[in-house]
């Protein structure tokens, strides 16, 4: 696979001396990968806004104390 794409970003390079790029084909490319970037960075913001929110939903979640769950698992073992 490597080798695959060293071979064709040498003939990329081949080709890219023998002649000139097209202006508007470079203008698209330049296009769709802006667009790929900017979707990306939406997805992270988002991902990071939803990983925030759950973190500070668990640091606002009462936790039990280590007494009141000796005494729920004892109930639970009883009723067994």
């Amino acid at each position: 696979m490597i080798h695959d794409m060293t071979i064709s970003w040498i003939n990329f390079m081949k080709r890219k001396t023998q002649r000139k790029t097209d202006p508007k084909f470079l203008r698209e490319l330049s296009d769709m990968y802006h667009k790929e970037r900017t979707e990306n960075f939406r997805e992270n913001i988002r991902n990071m806004q939803n990983r925030s929110r759950q973190i500070e939903e668990m640091q606002t979640e009462k936790q039990e104390s280590y007494h009141d769950y000796i005494a729920r698992r004892l109930r639970e073992t009883k009723d067994e």
